[in-house]
């Protein structure tokens, strides 16, 4: 497309974080470490250099006083912003919201133990939470994949192999 990469680290078998794993314990720590991960692979890693030009990178907000200050927009809000605008679905939809919102699920998820204190809990869920976030995860990036292969410089591009959605198990 012309652009910078969107992700600066693509995680391909050789580099990829020995806690993107299965759950060893069913337990809301074990939970909370996976979404963590998963929010540094997907938010964390969004190149913020590939919004350069098209959208603003960062917001003006005007105090009372008159003074304004410049605070930097997340990779989240950058990413939905910049497909608002410029992808639609065929029936002229604005699917960014629904593209980023795994994302921001994982966000919050990283972020609460963060915030309160929990005491850790065994659950045999917790493995079926985690296969349901990884899920929502896969089909947003493939979501993302197929808005950014309708970009007219991208059409003739071949995604690795590694990339299929068949190479993700769920047990």
């Amino acid at each position: 497309m012309g652009k910078p990469p969107l992700f600066r680290e693509t995680f391909d078998e050789e580099k990829r974080p020995l806690e993107f794993a299965t759950m060893l314990r069913p337990t809301r720590r074990q939970y909370l470490e996976f979404a963590q991960v998963l929010d540094k692979m997907l938010s964390d890693n969004v190149n913020r250099d590939f919004f350069k030009g098209d959208i603003p990178l960062e917001e003006r907000i005007e105090a009372k006083d008159g003074s304004v200050e410049r605070r930097q927009l997340g990779t989240i809000t950058l990413l939905q912003r910049w497909l608002s605008g410029r992808y639609r679905t065929a029936d002229d939809a604005d699917e960014s919201r629904e593209l980023v919102k795994p994302r921001r699920v994982i966000r919050e998820l990283r972020q609460e133990p963060a915030h309160a204190l929990k005491a850790n809990e065994y659950d045999l869920e917790y493995p079926a939470r985690q296969d349901e976030l990884l899920g929502e995860a896969v089909r947003s990036l493939t979501k993302l994949r197929l808005a950014l292969s309708s970009h007219e410089a991208a059409r003739d591009y071949k995604a690795p192999d590694w990339l299929d959605g068949d190479k993700i198990v769920f047990y």
